[in-house]
């Protein structure tokens, strides 16, 4: 699944896929979804970090 942003919209779209095609292809009755935000996106590189002491 592609990033997508988190607004009302994006999270409508989510809600419907889980019930229209999650809940089918799994054999479920239903499938829990909880929203966690705000989430922040870290850029990690091997680059050494020192202090200046």
């Amino acid at each position: 699944m592609d990033h997508r942003p988190d607004t009302e919209a994006a999270r409508t779209w989510l809600r419907a896929y889980a019930r229209d095609v999650l809940c089918q292809r799994f054999r479920q009755k239903a499938i829990y979804l909880k929203f966690v935000g705000p989430v922040e996106q870290l850029i990690v590189s091997e680059e050494e970090i020192r202090d200046e002491d």
